[in-house]
């Protein structure tokens, strides 16, 4: 009786472990660097919402933003083409963005020819990318997106709704570590 204990025992393990493995082999996220980004075997690129919504993938998002060197601006030129292409892909409006002061899609009025977003912020450098914005409705709604890239390829990213304004890359880090466990995340 107690040899079938021990060999139920040991099928249990070597049953368990082998899940173990076979799952970690399915899994896309590295447990230390998550990504929301997936990309399937057809180079069509998915969103994992779950990473976003639980801010997963912050954390490594702030460490980039600290030891960036970002331009930080208030104008909208300067947004590289394969990012503009992504953020078209989130939207079901173009992403229309008005630069900070010039008319747009505020509150209740809607005008089809005016953008649906307004700039608060945006900057970049060689490897991170984040754009800061208002959107409309009843109030104002403040958003930012972050994103990684690698060689003109988008590796992660993360949105999520702030309330401050933030025009700086130090106002925006001192926020996200202020307020880690309690964004709002996936709204754009």
């Amino acid at each position: 009786m107690k040899r079938i204990k021990i060999i139920s025992v040991f099928f249990l393990f070597t049953s368990y472990a082998s899940a173990q493995k076979s799952a970690s082999k399915r899994q896309i996220v590295h447990p230390y660097y998550p990504s929301s980004i997936i990309k399937t075997s057809d180079s069509t690129v998915r969103i994992d919402e779950k990473i976003i919504f639980y801010n997963k993938n912050l954390p490594a998002f702030i460490s980039d933003l600290e030891n960036s060197s970002l331009h930080v601006s208030n104008k909208l030129y300067g947004i590289p083409d394969f990012i503009h292409s992504f953020l078209l892909q989130l939207t079901s409006d173009k992403f229309t963005m008005a630069d900070p002061g010039k008319d747009w899609n505020c509150c209740c009025d809607r005008n089809e020819k005016l953008p649906n977003r307004e700039l608060i912020c945006m900057g970049i450098d060689k490897n991170v990318f984040f754009i800061n914005y208002l959107t409309g409705g009843i109030g104002e709604t403040e958003h930012l997106i972050l994103i990684r890239f690698k060689d003109k390829t988008i590796t992660d990213f993360w949105t999520g709704t702030l309330m401050g304004h933030l025009y700086t890359k130090k106002s925006i880090i001192d926020y996200l570590m202020r307020n880690n466990g309690n964004l709002s995340s996936m709204a754009i």
